[in-house]
């Protein structure tokens, strides 16, 4: 009877579950950090990385399961390359994709000093195959530099997503011309649109928010290609005069571009959209655009610029013979609430406008709405009795305008807050759109148990005669 009582004690603690464990690397070199990586037990292990000045990577950390890398800190554990490939690679494997494990980024200060042009310049890459979805990527409190010098335009991005990668970045800081690029798995890129099927204001979306973006010159932002989507929201871009290199600028065209682009239907395919809102845009000393959307959808509002020249919103139709169009061309885009300072500031269309229409594909802010002469999106407390299909409302008990106290920017104290209905026709309203839920709910998952059970007592075993 005790050997069957032992037995079944060593089957049951053979089956306990692995329990997490932090494993420290011994420095920040790129084969010790990758290492430790590798030994990591996926879903529970914690990889940290010690504090240490810049050390060069000359190559790139690989990570393909569910872990967390944790650095001691931004400014403390200092990463520094030169090379025209990503300085993190998120490459998930079968099992990170059939569990959809959890893998969480943070405490890291990351350079890229390469100094030439190249679309794959990045500093965190996430890559899905052409059809899975990773949808836990968690990265925050990282600060982002791209250092890029000499003549030729600058490309490198600090989050390069590519197919179907979901998540968050949160507190972080990017010193570098661009912020974010998402563009799809497949070659051709049109495949994107039917294997990652886009849901604006859902999880289907690699979200940037609470982050600060120190924008270096540029000419503009392919942020979105290819079947990517992507939201910014309640970030701080500032664009000071100190960041403009004069013979840079020259060298390829001028530093005005746009801050956030969605790719129109050609070569590698049409970004299925943007969102876009509660960002403050400061110091805006030479931008032409704000926002240049030219395929998919777009929800653009309460962003506010308080810089010392105009900003605008522009959709554009671009290669209307291309096989992608017109089902990758904008539509079902709405813009509202975005002020220049004190200014209104509306959507236009333009680069050609025979397929793209305004009240058909976007759509604008009208005070005066009244669902009949007068269309486009209603904003207001409760919904226009009248309303003339595919028109929009949004409907919030929030103080309209330009001031959006406390509703912009870096970790807003007043979150945004509101819905938008699309009329269906008959005068009849739809819920529409609301934005996904703030904080990222990534944010608040709580961390893996840490702590073994401690060890049984009084036991005896006991011995039928």
């Amino acid at each position: 009877m005790k050997s069957i009582f032992l037995t079944l004690c060593i089957i049951s603690y053979l089956n306990w579950p692995a329990y997490a464990a932090t494993i420290t690397a011994a420095n920040c070199t790129l084969s010790e950090v990758q290492a430790r990586v590798n030994s990591a037990v996926r879903t529970v292990d914690t990889v940290q990385v010690p504090a240490c000045a810049p050390t060069t990577w000359s190559g790139v950390l690989t990570i393909s399961k569910g872990i967390t890398l944790q650095g001691a800190g931004m400014g403390v554990t200092n990463i520094t390359a030169t090379q025209a490939s990503p300085v993190i690679r998120i490459s998930p494997d079968g099992t990170m994709y059939l569990n959809n494990e959890r893998l969480e980024i943070s405490g890291f200060t990351l350079t890229n000093n390469n100094p030439s042009g190249g679309g794959d310049i990045c500093i965190i890459e996430a890559a899905s195959n052409t059809s899975s979805v990773a949808s836990q990527i968690v990265i925050h409190d990282i600060t982002f530099n791209s250092n890029q010098t000499g003549s030729t335009q600058p490309t490198a991005k600090a989050l390069r997503i590519v197919g179907g990668i979901y998540g968050v970045a949160y507190h972080i800081t990017v010193n570098g011309p661009y912020m974010i690029q998402t563009t799809g798995a497949s070659n051709d890129g049109y495949s994107d649109w039917n294997a990652f099927s886009y849901a604006p204001g859902t999880f289907k979306s690699f979200v940037v928010e609470d982050s600060t973006w120190n924008v270096k010159p540029f000419s503009y932002n392919e942020g979105g290609q290819g079947g990517g989507a992507y939201t910014i929201r309640y970030t701080d871009i500032n664009y000071a005069p100190t960041n403009n290199n004069a013979a840079q600028c020259a060298s390829f065209g001028g530093c005005n571009g746009n801050l956030f682009d969605v790719h129109g239907p050609q070569g590698a395919g049409g970004g299925q959209g943007i969102e876009m809102y509660g960002n403050h845009i400061f110091g805006n000393i030479d931008w032409n655009q704000s926002s240049e959307q030219r395929g998919g959808r777009g929800k653009v509002f309460f962003n506010k610029n308080t810089g010392s020249t105009t900003i605008f919103y522009n959709v554009e139709e671009l290669h209307p013979t291309d096989s992608g169009f017109p089902a990758e061309k904008v539509v079902q885009s709405y813009y509202w609430n975005n002020y220049d300072n004190s200014t209104r500031q509306n959507v236009s269309c333009s680069g050609g406008c025979t397929f793209i229409t305004e009240n058909t594909d976007y759509f604008n802010q009208n005070p005066s709405y009244n669902g009949t002469s007068q269309r486009g999106i209603f904003v207001g407390a409760s919904l226009p009795a009248a309303c003339t299909t595919l028109d929009g409302a949004w409907i919030t008990s929030q103080t309209i305008g330009s001031a959006m106290t406390g509703m912009t920017g870096r970790d807003p104290s007043t979150p945004i807050s509101g819905t938008l209905y699309r009329c269906s026709g008959g005068n009849s309203w739809a819920v529409f759109y609301t934005p996904y839920t703030y904080p990222h709910p990534l944010r608040g998952v709580t961390p893996p148990d840490t702590m073994p059970p401690a060890a049984p007592t009084n036991l005896r075993f006991a011995q039928k005669e």
